[in-house]
């Protein structure tokens, strides 16, 4: 019995989700060992693979990569889960979550975002079709309890990063603060190289959550109606079937029947970049996943993204990956 209550003890807030039974079979441990815990999350048109570190006891430091246009997430408040903090930070992709109290969240790349966990959800999506950033979970009440100490001493307060949450209808979008790069950037970095930088870093992170007034930060929320989220979404659609087109942003605004001052402002709301980057990018993912697979040789997969030639496609796959296509096949 003791041995039991131990195990639960030590159960990681991921393993509390898991047990909840949220996700059902969705969610499922690929890969353990005693640093980290790598999970699968079917997405019904991708998945995402969520590599878990427990920093403290009662904070996990998740990196996620996922590869699907929509995300599950729990359609109700949900009984019994624990009381959770959460930190995310877009490196890659976009992210989009629409509240169950009509509020919208969307994350670009380098932003953060920050939540009450169990606030319910109506719908999640990665507009662009992937994502790559990393989260903090926080689970308050055991970290208060089993480390009251390190929280004062490093002047932490969880309580009043929640108090500023619930001031945000339970979360917010927020531009990362200049202090938070270099914090940010080590994460990434030491992602599997020194436990004890990381747990400093999470520390620091936490602090200037504490501390740093949300509204400096806050992002300027742009209202995207179901509508109009269905017409942008058809136009990436489009874009990403067809990489070769060349379309001026005017033409596109005829092609989807919004105006040209609207589709700018929209399309960078939901997908975290302009039209013309984000076309540019996906175009790139393709060809690396092209590359990746051994789909055809470099000019017949410049071509297939929509590329004039090999030349232009080479030199453009360079700037974005800091290598050719060629050295990019071979060091697979």
């Amino acid at each position: 019995m003791m041995k039991q209550k131990k195990r639960q003890e030590q159960k990681s807030i991921m393993d509390q989700i898991d047990d909840i039974g949220i996700y059902r079979d969705q969610m499922y441990i690929i890969e353990e060992n005693e640093h980290v815990t790598r999970w699968r999350m079917d997405c019904g048109d991708g998945y995402g693979i969520m590599e878990m570190r427990s920093v403290f006891p009662g904070i996990d430091l998740i990196y996620n990569r996922f590869r699907c246009f929509q995300c599950i997430e729990p359609a109700e408040d949900i009984e019994g889960a624990p009381r959770v903090i959460e930190i995310n930070h877009c490196r890659r992709g976009s992210f989009r979550c629409n509240m169950a109290d009509g509020y919208c969240a969307c994350l670009g790349e380098g932003d953060l975002a920050a939540n009450i966990w169990n606030t319910a959800r109506q719908r999640a999506q990665f507009p662009s079709g992937y994502y790559y950033g990393l989260e903090l979970l926080i689970d308050v009440d055991r970290v208060e309890q089993e480390m009251p100490q390190v929280l004062a001493a490093c002047g932490i307060r969880l309580s009043e990063i929640e108090r500023k949450l619930r001031e945000n209808h339970n979360g917010t979008g927020l531009s990362t603060p200049p202090e938070l790069e270099s914090v940010l950037k080590v994460l990434y970095h030491a992602q599997t190289e020194d436990p004890g930088l990381i747990r400093l870093k999470v520390l620091e992170l936490l602090h200037t959550f504490c501390v740093m007034p949300f509204s400096l930060y806050q992002k300027e929320t742009v209202y995207v109606s179901g509508a109009r989220q269905k017409q942008l979404q058809e136009l990436a659609e489009f874009l990403t079937q067809h990489p070769e087109n060349t379309e001026t942003l005017s033409q596109l605004s005829e092609r989807c029947g919004i105006p040209v001052s609207s589709l700018k402002l929209c399309f960078k709301a939901m997908f975290g970049k302009s039209i013309h980057a984000w076309h540019k990018e996906t175009k790139l993912l393709r060809a690396q996943e092209m590359l990746r697979e051994g789909k055809g040789n470099v000019a017949e997969i410049a071509l297939s993204c929509g590329y004039e030639n090999a030349s232009k496609f080479a030199a453009a796959f360079r700037r974005q990956t800091g290598v050719s296509p060629s050295t990019y096949r071979k060091d697979i």
